[in-house]
């Protein structure tokens, strides 16, 4: 059962959008029931003759597109921005109906795949909430940015130190380390006994999805790339909403998700 799915690595709704269509297709998999996907870069310009076809036109229609076909390649219906889960199963429902195939979509424990949060929200909310003392949040952006460098660059030092036995590379990864608690104490100013620890962990995290995404597109495995930008962007754009207040370490913690459980894990691992 095809679906063609229309997007561009420039496309920040496409990005968000990855990981809950591999929910989605994921969850049709495991009542036996498989989901074609195919996936089409409107950037590449060897894509042109089946843009025309379905008619996405380039800097003027929405991205993603999901569009739903027949057998025969026939359009059957289509979806296009922000892409609610509910109207995807509905479209992929459609499809089955097409092909007398019963839906297993009753039997989805939604609530337990979906996400916490529309995680693009805080985005919006960002430039609206500030703390007591109003951060400048394009400064505190850049500053956020050279924290994941700098907690990067401390890995880098410690494997550096054990793979040639030089330990003045721990010296070095000691300067480094107070650089980094210095400008991250200028960002979260306030905090309780568990955000520093998940705000320094969702930076790290950040940077290394967003390193290993990039690894995948070098090899040319646009998907997984993609994907993995996207949990980098949400580790990233859960600091902020941390760090702004707009939600909970407690709450975050509650949450029985293996986010929650990492959190759990490494809560006690980092007093500074």
């Amino acid at each position: 059962m095809p679906i063609i799915k229309f997007h561009s690595k420039n496309c920040d709704s496409c990005l968000k959008m990855l990981p809950m269509v591999d929910k989605i297709k994921e969850l049709y998999h495991q009542n036996q029931v498989e989901i074609e996907i195919n996936s089409i870069d409107t950037l590449d310009s060897n894509n042109q003759q089946i843009l025309d076809k379905y008619q996405i036109v380039k800097k003027q229609t929405v991205l993603p597109v999901l569009v739903f076909v027949d057998n025969k390649d026939s359009e059957i219906s289509r979806l296009s921005g922000k892409i609610q889960t509910a109207d995807l199963i509905k479209n992929i429902d459609k499809l089955l109906e097409t092909q007398e195939i019963n839906s297993p979509s009753k039997n989805f424990d939604l609530e337990q795949n979906s996400s916490r949060k529309d995680i693009a929200e805080f985005v919006e909310k960002a430039n609206q909430i500030k703390k007591d003392n109003p951060l400048d949040l394009s400064s505190d952006e850049d500053l956020s940015i050279a924290i994941m460098n700098l907690i990067s660059i401390e890995e880098h030092l410690f494997f550096t130190a054990n793979k040639t036995g030089n330990t003045d590379y721990y010296e070095i990864l000691k300067e480094v380390r107070e650089v980094r608690k210095r400008s991250l104490k200028m960002i979260i100013k306030e905090y309780e006994g568990e955000v520093w620890c998940i705000s320094k962990h969702l930076l790290a995290a950040s940077m290394r999805l967003m390193e290993v995404g990039t690894k995948q597109l070098g090899r040319e495995k646009q998907d997984l790339a993609y994907s993995l930008f996207a949990d980098s962007y949400r580790m990233y754009l859960l600091f902020w909403g941390l760090n702004m207040n707009l939600i909970k370490s407690d709450k975050i913690l509650d949450n029985q998700d293996d986010l929650a459980k990492t959190f759990q894990e490494n809560v006690d691992c980092c007093k500074e």
